[in-house]
């Protein structure tokens, strides 16, 4: 068995960014530069979700009923939506996720694209 820590990562952080999103949104239907304390945590641990995203899908295919339990349990401890709504919940967790790791790395090879050629211009 390949474990849930992975998943449990990635859910925990797509789950807490988006409900501060949305508590964020809840006085004015902004996000606002008085809401950036919100999202520090968030920002911080995004390195740790672009490393254990590429591993959610082995575990995910590996899930026992027990890993199962947990990870909807989180789903519900985070969202306080109802058991019938999980599944739906995770799969556009995942895909937010995915995405969202792509676009960290999109940008990580623009900077280091970028890098290299100043580097070339220079020499």
């Amino acid at each position: 068995m390949k474990g849930i820590a992975n998943i449990l990562i990635v859910l925990a952080w797509c789950l807490d960014t988006f409900m501060d999103i949305r508590e964020s949104k809840q006085d004015d239907d902004k996000i606002n530069l008085k809401d950036a304390p919100r999202f520090i945590d968030n920002i911080t641990r995004m390195p740790g979700v672009v490393k254990a995203a590429p591993e959610i899908l082995a575990e995910a295919l590996d899930l026992d009923g027990n890993e199962a339990q947990q990870v909807a349990l989180l789903v519900i401890e985070k969202t306080g939506c109802k058991k019938e709504e999980v599944k739906m919940i995770i799969q556009k967790a995942m895909i937010t996720t995915g995405k969202t790791a792509e676009w960290i790395n999109s940008g990580i090879d623009l900077a280091n694209t970028i890098k290299a050629v100043k580097k070339t211009d220079h020499a």
